[in-house]
């Protein structure tokens, strides 16, 4: 897949450059507000080369994003504020200058000659336009969070012709929310001439090799929570793979439908089919959990599959499991990991996760490339340090697994060559 690459366009001088980005990062409360997780920013760094590459180049860079799940309301707690003051911080890391302005500044203030990243307080509308106006070569305008509009989810038209006005140009650098035909992502292609940035291009490549020239021995590692979101992407790997291991709450459907007792696991009804599809010899499933009465840990023990009791649920893998896949692994050019392999958000059950997270780590060499995926999967090799031992981590989330099941996302296909 070969996407226009912003790159190609030769003169961006004085060009007002809209930048549709994924600045939906963990926030942390700080005094009577928020700011951004110090430990939580790295999709705001994978967004620097192209907001960089534009500011050097004399664009006004006009950055756009998402926060949370606010359905077309504003909320306090899902502004922009703190992405705009972390961006500024980490401008400055990188030696590029740069004062941030709030959105009651003055035409008459003075200014030096540091950039500016003036904060708007909406993201289309008359007063959004005047702080654009007064954006000069170099400076970042950060507009509000686009989803306190309505317009944005219902990919509305004439919300996506506001964004576009007054833009030269359109850039989506993100792969998270192009799955969603969104007016930023979608229906915006319409109204400007329409690129990729260098974070997209770099997931599309990644990704693009996975799916049509797989470095063998191929090791995917499928987890997460609801089976019937996984077939897709589970059928189209199987042809290209080696060896699929499957954990997570993913695997008690499947478990079940081998015939091994799962206690009061949740089971997906009409989804055990899959185990007589062509490809299903490949497929490992956990050969030992972690069990308990409840979330609480109440009689956590580990145990063989075989050994599951009627009263107990399933909530992560056991050691052996981890063990299995490590091999596999360790025998493999190419790993890819999308999903946690039990209930990681509560400690007790995250150590199959975490463990596998840390051998993965240890192997990523010359020899074998780990690719890993999935918002929570993002976040689990995040929290235990391992992301920067990984040789690629997607910020696609939902969207890489749609990308790796062969869909078409909707915020792709304007922007192919």
């Amino acid at each position: 897949m070969h996407l226009r690459d912003i790159r190609t366009v030769k003169d961006l001088a004085g060009k007002r450059v809209l930048v549709r980005v994924d600045f939906n990062v963990p926030l942390r409360q700080a005094g009577s507000g928020y700011e951004v997780d110090p430990h939580g920013d790295w999709r705001i760094r994978r967004s620097l080369p192209t907001i960089m590459y534009l500011m050097e180049r004399g664009a006004v860079v006009i950055l756009l994003t998402h926060v949370g799940r606010p359905k077309g309301m504003v909320r306090e707690d899902l502004r922009v504020k703190p992405m705009a003051m972390r961006l500024s911080m980490l401008l400055n890391e990188e030696g590029i200058a740069n004062e941030l302005v709030w959105t009651n500044f003055e035409r008459h203030v003075p200014r030096g000659a540091e950039r500016q990243l003036l904060l708007a307080s909406d993201c289309v509308g008359t007063k959004t336009i005047e702080v654009v106006d007064h954006a000069r070569e170099g400076d970042i305008v950060m507009l509000e969070n686009v989803r306190f509009q309505a317009g944005e989810e219902a990919n509305d038209v004439e919300f996506a012709k506001a964004l576009a006005e007054g833009k030269d140009i359109y850039v989506n650098d993100q792969l998270g929310m192009s799955h969603r035909a969104h007016a930023s992502v979608s229906a915006v292609t319409s109204f400007v001439p329409s690129y990729a940035g260098m974070l997209l291009i770099d997931e599309v490549q990644h990704l693009s090799a996975i799916l049509n020239s797989p470095q063998k021995p191929f090791v995917f590692i499928l987890g997460g929570v609801k089976l019937e979101t996984k077939l897709p992407l589970l059928r189209a790997m199987l042809p290209r793979v080696d060896v699929m291991h499957i954990g997570g709450a993913a695997a008690n459907t499947l478990l079940s439908a081998v015939g091994k007792p799962v206690g009061r696991s949740m089971v997906t009804p009409g989804h055990d089919t899959v185990v007589n599809e062509n490809g299903w010899e490949k497929v490992r499933l956990p050969v030992d959990v972690v069990v308990a009465k409840d979330t609480d840990g109440i009689g956590v023990r580990t145990c063989k599959v075989e050994d599951v009791r009627p009263d107990e649920y399933i909530y992560d893998v056991g050691p052996e499991t981890v063990d299995a896949i490590r091999k596999d692994a360790q025998r493999a050019r190419l790993v890819v990991w999308n999903g946690p392999l039990g209930y990681f958000e509560v400690p007790l059950f995250a150590q199959g996760s975490t463990r596998l997270a840390r051998e993965l780590a240890v192997l990523n060499t010359a020899q074998t490339e780990t690719v890993v995926g999935g918002g929570d999967t993002e976040d689990l090799v995040e929290s235990v340090g391992m992301r920067e031992k990984m040789r690629f981590v997607s910020t696609g989330g939902g969207a890489m697994l749609a990308f790796l099941s062969g869909e078409e996302l909707p915020g792709l296909v304007p922007l192919l060559e």
